[in-house]
């Protein structure tokens, strides 16, 4: 169990799962629990202090997956849509698509993510330095 599950106070949320609130962190990460083991993806089952996972890809190789847009997206919407905007997001990131073969297909695939300033040092490889 993560430490920042065992605090001392009810009412406090890792910094990286805000905006959720407390009531919604506990369920978030259980979510996230599911998705992981529906999706028989290896890997980290508690976020790291941080808000990271470190999985391992189709390929066998390990890759970390900052969890803070999930919490923001999943604050934005009712639990009810937490497991399925969170295999979406989780399943894209480790079996990541074919590569596009032509312009359209490319366009398809093309996705904008967003990182904190500081996403650079809380990882040790975002994979694109």
């Amino acid at each position: 169990m993560p430490a920042w599950f065992r605090s001392p106070r009810p009412d406090s949320v890792p910094e990286w799962a805000k905006p959720l609130t407390a009531d919604q962190s506990r369920p978030f990460v259980a979510t996230l629990r599911q998705v992981l083991d529906s999706q028989q993806i290896p890997g980290d089952r508690d976020p790291s202090p941080v808000g990271t996972l470190t999985l391992t890809n189709r390929q066998g190789k390990p890759v970390q997956v900052g969890l803070q847009n999930l919490a923001q997206m999943a604050a934005a919407d009712p639990p009810t849509e937490w497991f399925r905007m969170a295999a979406e997001y989780l399943v894209h990131l480790v079996q990541p698509e074919s590569p596009p073969t032509d312009s359209s297909s490319a366009l398809a695939q093309l996705r904008v993510r967003f990182w904190p300033p500081d996403y650079l040092q809380q990882t040790e490889d975002p994979g694109f330095r």
